[in-house]
Order: structure tokens, then C-alpha cells, then sequence
């Protein structure tokens, strides 16, 4: 399966059900709990589903893509509404932007994909 294959929305949706747009234009900005900044920018997300249906976050800031949150790990099981991020390598201050944002929960749980990576899982708060 390509880890990278998608196509991006604009809706992400919460266990509480509210809805944050983002992306596409400045009005749709809105972050629920807050706003996150990484590298001196203001950021937002773009969603998507990979082809497995799993989320795929997109970190965005006006000079364009931050970053891809997320990353797809099909031989790997997750429970409903849990996501597979990658916090390492050059995604480190990204992650840590945004796990301290209070938008995401990390669940504890660890997938180990490499002899030096982890991707964390997480879900929305």
C-alpha cells in the first residue's frame, strides 16, 4: 500500500463532534483549543483519508505545507478514531507543537518502524 496516497478535505471532526474548518483560506483558521506556531508561523490542518480510510493530517502555515502529521502504517492496527503520527526525524518540532496544542491526545501507545523511529499514536481530544 502507498503511504502517501490521498486527496485532501477540509473537515476534521471530534469525539465531541465539533468540526474545525481549516485550510483552503484564511476564514476557515479556526483551530479548536487554540492555535499552534511552529517556526515563528501560525499553523492550521488539512485533512484527508488515506486509501485505508485511515486520517491524514496536514500541517499548514501561509508560506505553505509545515508539514504531513501523520503517516500511514497499514500493517499496523488502530482502534477507532486513533491515528499514527510521526514524531521523529525532522518532524519532531511539529509533533511537539502539536501534542502540546491540546487539539490532539497521545494515547501512549508506540509503534516501532524502524531499528531508531516510533510513530506515536494518538487521537483528537
Amino acid at each position: 500500500m502507498n503511504r502517501s496516497a490521498f486527496s485532501w478535505n477540509r473537515p476534521l471532526t471530534t469525539n465531541n463532534t465539533s468540526t474545525m474548518e481549516i485550510g483552503m483560506n484564511k476564514e476557515a483558521e479556526v483551530l479548536i483549543g487554540g492555535e499552534i506556531y511552529v517556526h515563528g508561523q501560525n499553523c492550521w490542518f488539512e485533512t484527508a483519508h488515506y486509501g485505508n480510510g485511515r486520517l491524514a493530517i496536514k500541517v499548514m502555515c501561509e508560506i505553505g505545507v509545515i508539514a504531513i502529521l501523520t503517516v500511514n502504517l497499514p500493517e499496523h492496527e488502530l482502534e477507532e478514531g486513533e491515528f499514527f503520527v510521526e514524531t521523529y526525524s525532522e518532524n519532531v518540532p511539529v509533533a511537539d507543537a502539536c501534542r502540546d496544542s491540546g487539539i490532539f491526545c497521545d494515547t501512549g501507545k508506540r509503534v516501532k518502524i524502524s531499528k531508531y523511529a516510533e510513530a506515536e499514536v494518538w487521537r483528537l481530544a
